[in-house]
Formats: structure tokens, C-alpha cells, sequence
């Protein structure tokens, strides 16, 4: 059994778990499954993402876009790619990265691999 803790609901959180926690009957069978499920398809499409880009392509995301703010779900598609056309080219140049190489894997991304391009560099904030 796992460690008992307090969570605080909000509207937002009841408005997007309550039919899960219908289904699953409470929020903890709720949150471990949504959360189980999003962990998995977070580690697939990273998986996916590591074999599309490039080692240069991924040290240049790391470094010029993981200090990024996706607040929520709805600022994620599109967001890396419209970053990346709005950097400098001098930038770019610099990385050793083509633009539109890059720009052609980024608008080539689904939904899912999208949201885990952001997990992947958001997870670099943490880890420093």
C-alpha cells in the first residue's frame, strides 16, 4: 500500500478526473490510473523522439528551449514548433542545426509525441 497523503481538489482537477473517478471508483484508482497511463505513453513517444532527432537537434532543443513555460495543455501543440521559427538563425547556425530539417520533424509530430517533446524538456528543468 502506498503512502497515505492529502490531495487538494480543485474545480479544474474535478472537471478533468471526474468522469475517471466514476469510472474507477475514487480518485485514488483515478489518479494512479491516468497517471499510469500518461507515464506510459510519455515514455513511448520519448522513446519514438529519441530516434527522430538528431543528437545535434536534441542538444539544441535541450539548450535553447527547455526553459520554456507550457502552463497547460492547450499552449503545447505547436508551441516547440513555432519556437523554432522564431529563433535567430545565428542560433541555429551555430548549434550546426537545419532549420527546416528540424521544422519538418517538429510540424511531423502527433499530439502525444508533442506533449512528450515538452515532458522530456521540462524534465531537464528539474533535473538542472
Amino acid at each position: 500500500m502506498g503512502e497515505k497523503t492529502s490531495l487538494y481538489r480543485n474545480k479544474t482537477m474535478d472537471d478533468k478526473l471526474g468522469p475517471y473517478i466514476k469510472r474507477f471508483g475514487g480518485l485514488s484508482p483515478a489518479v494512479t490510473i491516468v497517471a499510469d497511463r500518461y507515464s506510459y505513453i510519455m515514455h513511448k513517444e520519448t522513446e519514438r523522439l529519441w530516434q527522430l532527432f538528431t543528437p545535434d537537434e536534441r542538444e539544441f532543443l535541450r539548450s535553447y528551449i527547455h526553459d520554456r513555460e507550457f502552463s497547460s495543455a492547450g499552449t503545447i501543440p505547436g508551441a516547440i514548433s513555432a519556437e523554432v521559427d522564431g529563433e535567430d538563425e545565428d542560433v541555429l547556425q551555430a548549434s550546426i542545426v537545419d532549420r527546416a530539417a528540424l521544422l519538418a520533424k517538429l510540424h511531423g509530430l502527433n499530439l502525444g509525441q508533442q506533449f512528450a517533446l515538452v515532458d522530456w524538456l521540462e524534465g531537464l528543468q528539474v533535473k538542472g
